[in-house]
């Protein structure tokens, strides 16, 4: 056995578990109905309301990284970097190849996407969270590139606990859930959470709120559902400096005391079910606006942007005696703006206090429309195999309305020092997409508790609107395609005596990546390839014992001369991906008393595109202690257990060298719920 392997093993082995999950649970994203998990072709898996009760969750990432081919590093305050069979993705669009919902609804419009914008969705109080991973079926279009992220409410999920809990922590962490309402019938599920942060001037206000009601009317039952979320966020930057992570004064510092994200999104839709006709309509509205303090940036300029959309799902099913076609249209509409501004003039080197001008740098407003059409067949070949197949082809369009002055200029239209502004504004244009994808798979039932699956699909992104239209240099058209997948895959599932196991191997190419290249410019003539293995087991040992373990090895590597101005990249490991990391937990319970001793396992991983710098990777031990009681709950967590030194995420600038964001030293939780 390879000493990674051996050794990531021996770690995850022994120890953040949940008790064994059943087959049975219902995967509503698979299908936009209710499917069960073994049905679904692909590899997915839920994480449960009992697991996500149990997690003190204070930041989306603890819940996430559970599941198999989810690496997300934690940022400051509620922001962070998402990795779903793929390396951790940076950069103006990278968030536009991970589809984030929530009840089925995108959380942020096409070509509007945010690389934080899981921050929007009350996921404290989901009854459950569902992970698709690679492209999605017929039934995703845009951003469904390297998986699905789905967080179900209490509106679908038909169980509305009733309970309110409160959580405190250190830096004057507190956080407030309430619970309230009657399954299938209404519910108001709020959290409220504050924090002095760690850091210097890193703390945090957040609010969020979910209400809906469930009616029956005729042969339709509707379900309205409203979600608004709101953030004041303080926010640290990186410590530079090889191994900064380990010097206890500098990872209470703030580099950047002046930083700060203020979003606030508002989402309602209105889902109409008609079991007769099998037919399901979903017509919703979004509006999202942030402020967004750009402290990595010369000059620390502000960012004001936002958007308001409206849009429609659709989904008619015909059953037949072998098997089960859909199809259906998506439609959404979207008035999205953006605008930079700064303030005071840029301070530092004569080239940046020449090309980086203050006043406005960027304002734009842009009309987006998204049409798609797609059907998805499932057919029963045999007694024992499924065949999935199904089509999507989609349509993005963008009507771009430059504010300002087109150009490298100053707002007022002067000229700037060595050559121009740093900042470029295209003229007035339009720009349309069009994409198809597919997929085709085959489910191979072995018997009650054995199942294969194979899969090939395709996926796709289109351009976000950052990247057309918020230029640098001389550019001033971004002449770039949408990004697409190939992926193959093959699973095992296994599910017997309240052991569960799934073992997926896969292989992805991404072709036509958007990246900046050595001038500054946008370009999608990248090419990445993706390839790994996920095991995920869960069990009981005894009547009092359970386990869980999450296990993955991935290889990402940049292709066919991919180069960004440092040279040829051709066969490089992509930064910022780990080949081994992972979970494991074991837990005992014994009449109202709940002990669980759970390990998180992150091995090293490249720092830079040419492999020059690396993390050597951390290891991080947790204990929680739950009891029961006539009334609710009493949990205690100890989180980083042996207050080891380590970083959330590391990375590499040339102005600095090697960066961290320091994670945080050991921390006792302490939870109080009171079920009624």
């Amino acid at each position: 056995m390879p000493k990674p392997l051996l050794r990531a093993a021996l770690l995850l082995i022994l120890p953040l578990a949940a008790t064994a999950q059943n087959i049975e649970t219902l995967l509503v994203s698979g299908e936009r109905l209710p499917s069960s998990l073994q049905d679904f072709n692909g590899s997915a898996s839920v994480l449960g309301g009992d697991r996500l009760s149990q997690d003190f969750q204070q930041h989306i990432q603890q819940s996430l990284n559970q599941a198999p081919g989810v690496n997300l590093q934690r940022g400051e305050g509620q922001e962070y970097l998402p990795a779903l069979r793929s390396a951790v993705l940076t950069g103006a669009g990278a968030c536009g190849s991970l589809l984030t919902q929530q009840d089925g609804i995108g959380l942020r419009a096409q070509g509007f996407c945010n690389i934080n914008e899981l921050f929007d969705a009350n996921s404290e109080t989901a009854a459950r969270i569902e992970v698709l991973r690679g492209p999605g079926n017929a039934l995703y279009g845009s951003n469904a590139l390297h998986g699905v992220i789905n967080l179900v409410t209490p509106a679908l999920a038909g169980t509305q606990p009733n309970r309110i809990e409160l959580l405190a922590g250190p830096n004057d962490y507190a956080q407030a859930r309430m619970q309230w309402g009657e399954s299938g019938a209404y519910g108001v599920n709020m959290t409220l959470a504050h924090d002095g942060g760690y850091r210097d001037q890193s703390g945090f206000g957040q609010q969020k709120l979910d209400a809906y009601r469930v009616q029956q009317l005729g042969d339709w039952q509707a379900t309205h559902a409203v979600a608004l979320m709101n953030l004041n966020q303080e926010t640290a930057g990186y410590i530079s400096g090889l191994g900064s992570y380990r010097d206890e004064t500098a990872v209470r510092s703030n580099p950047n005391p002046e930083a700060y994200r203020d979003p606030w999104s508002i989402r309602a839709y209105s889902r109409w079910q008609n079991e007769t006709a099998n037919l399901l309509l979903t017509p919703y509205v979004r509006l999202n606006r942030m402020n967004f303090l750009q402290h990595f940036l010369p000059g620390t300029p502000l960012e004001q942007n936002g958007h308001g959309s409206i849009g429609l799902q659709s989904l008619k099913q015909l059953p037949y005696s072998q098997g089960l076609l859909s199809f259906g249209l998506d439609l959404e509409l979207t008035n999205g703006w953006l605008r930079q501004a700064q303030d005071q003039p840029t301070t530092g080197s004569a080239f940046l206090v020449a090309t980086v001008p203050n006043g406005k740098h960027y304002h734009y407003q842009v009309y987006a429309s998204q049409l798609a059409p797609f059907v998805q067949l499932r057919h029963q070949l045999s007694e024992q195999l499924e065949l999935h197949t199904g089509v999507r082809l989609e349509q993005v369009r963008y009507q771009y309305d430059n504010r300002m002055l087109a150009g490298r200029t100053r707002d007022d239209g002067t000229a700037c020092g060595f050559g121009g502004c740093r900042y470029s504004r295209p003229a007035d244009r339009s720009d349309r997409f069009e994409n198809a994808s597919f997929n085709l798979g085959l489910n191979w039932s072995l018997g009650d508790s054995t199942a294969l699956y194979a899969r090939i699909a395709s996926g796709y992104r289109a351009p976000q609107a950052s990247e057309l239209y918020r230029l640098r240099g001389a550019q001033q058209v971004a002449d770039i395609h949408s990004e697409s997948m190939r992926s193959a895959e093959l699973g095992w599932r296994y599910y017997q005596g309240g052991t569960n196991l799934e073992l997926a191997l896969y292989r992805m190419q991404k072709n036509d990546v958007i990246f900046r290249d050595s001038n500054d410019f946008y370009v999608s003539d990248g090419k990445t390839s993706h390839q790994g293995a996920e095991l995920s087991l869960q069990g009981a040992l005894m009547a009092q014992w359970s386990y869980a373990l999450v296990l993955n090895q991935a290889l990402h590597k940049y292709e066919d001369s991919f180069d960004s101005g440092g040279g040829s990249l051709d066969g490089r490991r992509i930064e910022a991906a780990p080949e081994w990391f992972g979970q494991a937990s074991l837990a005992w319970q014994r009449a109202n008393n709940r002990v669980e001793l759970g390990l998180s396992y992150t091995g090293n991983y490249y720092l830079d595109a040419q492999n020059q710098f690396s993390y050597p990777g951390h290891s991080l031990l947790d204990i929680r202690w739950a009891r029961e009681t006539s009334w609710g709950q009493v949990s205690v967590a100890l989180n980083n257990l042996l207050d080891k030194a380590y970083a959330d995420r590391a990375d590499y600038s040339i102005f600095s060298g090697p960066r961290y964001f320091p994670g945080e030293p050991r921390s006792l939780f302490v939870s109080i719920r009171r079920d009624f």
